[in-house]
């Protein structure tokens, strides 16, 4: 449970920093899910959703 919601923490502020500054989430979420252990293919497919 609190992994989880450390890891929604990051995400929400990665998000924001990104938006501010105009890059996509997927420059950090795609290395980000594979270091999780996501395969790649599904790290790719999850970091369109962010």
């Amino acid at each position: 449970m609190t992994i989880s919601v450390a890891l929604f923490a990051a995400i929400f502020f990665i998000s924001f920093l990104l938006t501010m500054v105009g890059l996509g989430g997927g420059l950090i979420f795609s290395p980000l899910f594979v270091i999780l252990g996501f395969a790649k293919s599904a790290a790719a497919s999850a970091s369109f959703a962010f």
